[in-house]
């Protein structure tokens, strides 16, 4: 398995608030101070029945998590998907994390929206620690689209950055 980037916790631990410390704290493996390379476990969510007066149709309702520590797990989840989507050498954690939001906690898409915008700072102020030689995957989508690497040709006139 190849060598996980480092993440400067003391750097972060300066301009992060406790909360926001105990987020990142849970992506980082305490052994090594590098990303960790699989995701946190969550807990299973539960499923609360709607109000029957705003209910949509019968059996209508929302999947959350049941206490503090799950709905903690849930956002150290999504910031180390998009943390490791950024930096990870793992092709497949390269992949575009569409469907990190369904770790975050709540039933309110308004408020949710507003957490995942703060996490999605979050993983940036951490990715930021982080060397530039280490970004592999921001490396890998750069190429992708075409901003850096050099151009080669196929026989069919495709544009291949490498």
């Amino acid at each position: 398995m190849p060598n996980m980037p480092k993440i400067d916790l003391d750097q972060l631990k300066t301009h992060l608030s406790a909360e926001d410390y105990a987020l990142v704290a849970g992506i980082v493996n305490t052994h090594t101070g590098c990303l960790r390379a699989s995701k946190p476990t969550l807990p299973r969510k539960k499923f609360y029945k709607a109000d029957p007066a705003v209910a949509r149709f019968p059996g209508d309702g929302d999947y959350d998590y049941a206490d503090d520590a799950g709905r903690q797990a849930g956002m150290t989840a999504y910031v180390w998907r998009f943390v490791a989507f950024m930096i990870s050498p793992i092709a497949q954690h390269q992949c575009m994390p569409c469907m990190a939001f369904c770790d975050l906690p709540g039933r309110d898409p308004d408020a949710r929206r507003l957490l995942e915008k703060r996490l999605d700072a979050l993983a940036d102020a951490v990715v930021d620690t982080v060397k530039m030689s280490d970004w592999h995957g921001v490396t890998r989508w750069a190429q992708v689209y075409g901003l850096t690497g050099t151009p080669q040709y196929t026989a069919e006139g495709a544009v291949i950055y490498r």
